[in-house]
């Protein structure tokens, strides 16, 4: 299913909406769409599309990560993505990667903020930050990058003038499809996520029903109770192509 909906509503998390009995996301895949008119609704099969992996554990001025290095491990072990962590996590080195047309996804495993003010909106690349107006000089759309993978803190976030914040300014530099979050959620949970994410995308053809069975996964989980709650599993959405 998905969904066009007014800013007042696009913070919603979708995967969290219940008809009394269950989930919508244990009957539907779901996305959110900025504009139909404006979305490549070209289907691209990601199975086994070539990863690009970044991020680092340590900051100076931002809490660790130590989750990032592990999900990066998984996608090198079960994606055989190339990975570039820690020095090596730097916008030259994207832009490098771009220019060579090396990938099709892209995850980035850091910190992100984004702010009513555009100006101090940032991802994290190593101890520098990419600011939001920086997003579309970085040639993602030659050609498109299929997927976008924020695991970030609220980069799905945006205001009246950035509607879905990172996510969205992605979507508007022709990134076809971007997962990334509402809201700053706890690591183990964005972990478990992304990890049972990228498996089941392995397997299934479309996006947003990779991302359908492992919100479902962790709520049907009976092994770790807390980790089942929306909170954990429901901020993440698929923003553009859920396809």
């Amino acid at each position: 299913m998905m969904f066009v909906m007014d800013k007042s509503l696009q913070s919603l998390p979708l995967a969290a909406l219940h008809d009394g009995k269950s989930f919508i996301v244990e009957k539907y895949s779901v996305g959110l769409v900025p504009s139909l008119s404006l979305t490549d609704t070209n289907y691209t099969d990601v199975r086994n599309a070539p990863v690009l992996a970044m991020g680092t554990e340590k900051f100076d001025q931002h809490r660790d990560l130590p989750y990032v290095p592990k999900l990066i491990q998984h996608l090198v072990n079960t994606w055989s993505a190339k990975a570039l962590e820690n020095e090596n996590f730097t916008v030259a080195n994207l832009q490098d990667e771009i220019n060579h047309k090396s990938f099709n996804i892209l995850h980035l495993g850091t910190h992100g903020k984004f702010r009513s003010n555009a100006s101090d909106s940032y991802i994290q690349f190593g101890q520098k930050r990419l600011g939001l107006g920086k997003f579309e000089t970085l040639g993602l759309e030659q050609p498109p990058v299929n997927l976008l993978v924020l695991s970030a803190c609220d980069t799905a976030l945006g205001n009246e003038q950035y509607e879905l914040g990172f996510a969205g300014f992605a979507y508007q530099a022709k990134v076809q499809s971007v997962l990334a979050s509402l809201l700053a959620v706890p690591q183990n949970g964005t972990f478990k996520l992304l990890k049972s994410f990228y498996d089941h995308l392995k397997l299934v053809p479309i996006k947003a029903e990779a991302l359908r069975l492992a919100q479902v996964e962790m709520l049907k989980d009976n092994s770790n109770k807390k980790l089942s709650h929306p909170y954990y599993w429901a901020w993440f959405t698929i923003v553009g192509n859920p396809w």
